[in-house]
């Protein structure tokens, strides 16, 4: 048997519990079968911590047993193909929403909007001298491109009015539209409710439109959109990468 059958051998043993060929291990006391159960077992605490981890209020209100049993059933169907274990984790949101509500679904999707931000490149950011720099020219033609870091995030429910407790008091809430701006500060994603007028003109400078034409969209939306007083506090946290 060379190296690479021997490895995939284990990994189906591992992951799935199936042997397809028998594989050369040494008993030294423990049949094959306990010795690959041991293994087998740490590996699935290992996937499962991680996925606690990733996605702790989710768990919060599923509880322990609930999550575990639905992590289990993650790991079977779709263990990780490499070891980028956050690649392997996204996709876990999909199976919340098939067993559970759709408060607790948008839950795990939030969850991985914030952590999705904090694996984005990090390229410098725009500053206040790179903007006075080109203060001059004609707005209709400058275009702000957003950090990576930096994303545009419309949910069915508040979550800035509960998140920061929702570990330590599990409990499901009502709906209502809410749009964020999700950002990086350190090595964390912090995120803030937009009004409509805000996410009209970030979303519009998303899609590629020049500053002058975003500006006009928002105020369609909301005749107080003050520009000046956004773009201060984006520039201010990193919002934006670059000025073309």
């Amino acid at each position: 048997m060379t190296l690479k059958k021997l490895q995939e051998n284990f990994s189906k043993v591992i992951l799935h519990g199936t042997m397809t060929e028998p594989l050369a291990i040494i008993e030294n006391g423990l049949d094959h079968e306990a010795r690959l159960s041991v293994y087998q077992r740490n590996t699935y605490r290992t996937l499962t911590d991680f996925l606690e981890a990733s996605y702790p209020k989710t768990h919060a209100l599923l509880g322990k047993e609930t999550f575990q049993k639905l992590a289990h059933e993650y790991i079977n169907e779709n263990p990780p193909l490499t070891a980028d274990l956050d690649a392997f984790s996204f996709p876990f949101s999909d199976l919340v929403k098939t067993i559970s509500s759709s408060f607790v679904h948008a839950v795990a999707d939030f969850e991985n909007a914030l952590r999705s931000c904090l694996l984005q490149p990090m390229p410098p950011r725009l500053t206040p001298k790179m903007v006075e720099l080109r203060a001059t020219e004609n707005p209709e033609h400058l275009r702000f491109i957003l950090h990576p870091t930096t994303h545009l995030y419309a949910s069915s429910f508040p979550f800035q009015n509960f998140w920061h407790t929702l570990e330590d008091n599990p409990q499901e809430y009502g709906p209502k539209q809410t749009f964020f701006l999700l950002y990086v500060v350190g090595l964390n994603t912090l995120f803030k409710p937009l009004h409509p007028g805000d996410w009209v003109f970030f979303k519009s400078l998303e899609s590629g439109l020049s500053i002058q034409e975003s500006f006009e969209k928002a105020l369609k939306k909301d005749a107080t959109f003050d520009l000046p007083k956004k773009l201060t506090y984006a520039i201010r946290y990193g919002i934006f990468e670059k000025i073309l």
